[in-house]
């Protein structure tokens, strides 16, 4: 998983749900790195109102190798 950064990057959204992420599995976790990633903010909000979850931004930058 990409460093998270506060400006510059792609913009991504996790759904959270307590004091943890939902992943890919459908499981909750407090590993942000299992988190479930989605690119649009639609279809987190809509899955996290399906479930009674939060739409939480992340802002990636890639790294210069």
């Amino acid at each position: 998983m990409p460093d998270f950064v506060g400006k510059g990057g792609v913009n991504m959204y996790v759904v959270q749900v307590f004091h943890g992420y939902i992943t890919t599995d459908g499981h909750r976790t407090v590993d942000k790195g299992q988190a479930k990633i989605y690119q649009s903010r639609d279809h987190a909000e809509r899955f996290a109102n399906l479930i009674g979850g939060r739409v939480k931004e992340l802002t990636a930058s890639v790294k210069a190798s």
